[in-house]
């Protein structure tokens, strides 16, 4: 039977070969000849801490089929090994982790750095694959931008609005060039894996694309202002140039446009449109001299043209005032004023028939006494001095007392007359109008002059005249002939009973 020989662990103070030493060695020696847990804690890692002292030439020997680890515990202090007495001494310093043995300080700073993780997904994005990506992306972006781009305006919508469309792009390609230039200067900086130089160009040349996009915004207005003018699109052409910051007081385009906008309108007939349009331009624009001209002239042509539309729809209050509103403008010169002038009088004809026809006498001879008065140089004053003048009808009937008709009886008017107290009668005098009443007692004088008050008598058939009287000598019956209207006397009682 074989025996087994097992080692027994050295006792304090005495050496492998039995032998002592004077001083306590501070090492761990591990003899097991299992292989050490890479994974796990090291053997004696829970231990205190101790320093490494030299050993002897016997002790530092292992044997050959049991090899083992020399763990320090220590590693604030270096510790030298002499192993054979040829081998170079070996250093342990803190700034070598466990396990690193034959690298040191400076072969760390000899290997090559390493980009972190963000920089490499970072420098991903400037692949072709992605590049190719973006600009399709892009290719899509910036002509959806152009078609959604649209304004509104008081003459409608501006689709699409090119102006707006250019700083919409504009906008969009430098943000998206500058993260691209921002991006590609980090991978840079970090030199990390090399880099596609066109990955930089194209985020400089989106740069470049949102510095001309948001510069040509105002360019771009008024490039747009010129083609809807051309098209005839006046107030969407003034939309846009007002976009590019221009204003009526200096900026020739708009005030050309307006002009030729108010023109395209009173051709339409759209005289009070192209009063609107044109006032601002007469009142604030001071530029081109010819211009400035042509609009005044334009717009005193609207004004009166739009009074004279109002006045042949009978709105002669309405053509009034847009008459006067030109006469008080400052830009209404002698000429304009002469103009305005004829154009008032025959509007103020045209409102004294109305209100006659209307039944409104008394304000209808206001107006015609105004025309006569105010208007004396037009020939709408003669017509006024006609109107206030023109004989009138006068009606009534003759009748007894208890309503019997006078028939056949002879009517008379006579503007002015006189009473002998003696003899009690009334002597006619002056303007005298005699008709005859029918079967019904009427009696019908067509034309008496107006403005006079009539005395009314009376002859019999068979040849007595009379009439009533007052206490006071005057006669009962008389009449005031008003201007514009007929005037009837009702029924007189011939023997004047009340």
């Amino acid at each position: 039977m074989s025996s087994q020989w097992n080692p027994q662990p050295p006792s304090a103070g005495t050496a492998a070969d039995g032998s002592s030493t004077e001083q306590p060695l501070n090492v761990i020696l591990s003899l097991t000849p299992e292989p050490a847990d890479v994974g796990g804690p090291l053997p004696g890692a829970n231990e205190p801490p101790r320093s490494i002292e030299s050993l002897s030439g016997t002790a530092s020997v292992l044997p050959d089929s049991a090899p083992g680890l020399l763990l320090a515990h220590n590693l604030n202090e270096a510790a030298t090994f002499p192993v054979d007495g040829t081998s170079p001494p070996m250093s342990f310093s803190q700034e070598e982790p466990a396990g690193t043995f034959g690298s040191g300080a400076a072969a760390q700073r000899g290997a090559p750095l390493q980009p972190g993780r963000g920089v490499d997904r970072l420098a991903r994005w400037f692949s072709s694959r992605m590049l190719w990506l973006l600009v399709s992306g892009l290719a899509l972006l910036f002509p959806g931008l152009f078609v959604s781009a649209w304004s509104m305006s008081a003459a409608g919508v501006i689709f699409p609005d090119w102006g707006l469309a250019s700083l919409r792009i504009g906008f969009a390609a430098a943000i998206l060039g500058g993260a691209l230039l921002l991006m590609y200067l980090l991978i840079w900086q970090a030199k990390a894996q090399p880099t596609p130089v066109y990955g930089g160009l194209v985020g400089l040349l989106l740069v470049l694309i949102g510095a001309g996009g948001v510069l040509s915004a105002t360019p771009l207005h008024r490039l747009q202002g010129r083609w809807l003018e051309g098209r005839g699109q006046y107030g969407l052409a003034l939309a846009a140039y007002q976009a590019s910051g221009d204003n009526l007081a200096n900026s020739g385009d708009m005030a050309r446009v307006s002009v030729e906008w108010a023109e395209q309108l009173s051709a339409r007939q759209e005289y009070g449109d192209a009063v609107a349009q044109l006032e601002p331009v007469v009142r604030l624009y001071k530029g081109d001299t010819a211009l400035a001209a042509r609009a005044r002239m334009d717009l005193i042509g609207d004004y009166l043209a739009w009074g004279d539309q109002a006045r042949q729809q009978a709105a002669f209050r309405a053509a009034l005032a847009r008459y006067q509103a030109l006469q008080k403008g400052a830009y209404c010169d002698a000429v304009c004023q002469t103009q305005a002038h004829a154009h008032v009088a025959q509007a103020l004809l045209g409102l004294a028939r109305q209100l006659a026809s209307d039944k409104q006498y008394d304000e209808a001879i206001t107006t015609y006494q105004q025309i006569m008065q105010s208007y004396g140089d037009t020939p709408e004053a003669t017509e006024a001095t006609a109107a206030l003048t023109t004989p009138q009808t006068l009606t009534g009937y003759l009748a007894y007392a208890d309503g019997t008709p006078a028939k056949h009886f002879q009517a008379l008017l006579a503007s002015q007359w006189s009473f002998n107290s003696t003899t009690q009668v009334f002597t006619l005098l002056g303007q005298q109008y005699h008709t005859q009443t029918d079967d019904s007692g009427l009696f019908v004088f067509p034309s008496v002059p107006v403005g006079a008050t009539y005395m009314i008598a009376w002859v019999d058939t068979s040849g007595h005249a009379g009439t009533c009287n007052t206490t006071n000598h005057q006669p009962l019956y008389t009449v005031q002939m008003p201007p514009l209207r007929a005037t009837d006397t009702g029924s007189i009682n011939i023997e004047c009973a009340s």
